[in-house]
């Protein structure tokens, strides 16, 4: 489990997301509101399921655009068609993190045992799961983290 964690506010645009995340070398992060609540996560591929259903629908994410498989496939074609891509790219980054990120908040307490915290992840098809103590964000354990701890991999530095 990570202790610090680094979040992003709903209002957060995608472009200062996306910056922040490749910054940091991260996959995904935690969505919270003005009060410091959590209220969802974001992560690069709801980033790229936005971008497909931006590009093409020139909306909010449906149907099959929202489907693993298809992103690629949706996302070059976007990118081959003769629409003005720059800027719609543009207008898609400025759009807030809360257009994205998914809202269900999948969460354990701090004193969740492992193997729960773990078919937890599993059972919800998830990468990481938010460490909740009350309302407030203790930590987050992700599926990096347990394959370190399985392995005996001391966290980078």
């Amino acid at each position: 489990m990570t202790a610090d964690v680094v979040t992003v506010e709903a209002t957060t645009p995608i472009r200062s997301y996306v910056d922040t995340i490749r910054a940091r070398r991260f996959s995904g992060l935690p969505v919270v509101d003005g009060d410091g609540k959590p209220v969802g996560v974001v992560s690069h591929t709801d980033v790229l399921r936005g971008l497909v259903a931006f590009i093409t629908d020139g909306g909010p994410l449906s149907g099959d655009l929202v489907t693993r498989r298809r992103v690629s496939s949706k996302l070059m074609e976007a990118l081959m068609a003769s629409v003005p891509v720059p800027r719609r790219i543009g207008d898609y980054l400025d759009q807030p993190v809360r257009s994205i990120m998914v809202g269900d908040v999948i969460s354990c307490a701090p004193d969740t045992p492992l193997r729960e915290a773990c078919a937890l992840m599993t059972s919800r098809h998830i990468h990481r799961l938010l460490v909740l103590d009350g309302d407030r964000i203790a930590g987050i354990l992700s599926a990096t983290d347990v394959v370190r701890h399985v392995a005996g991999v001391p966290r980078a530095v």
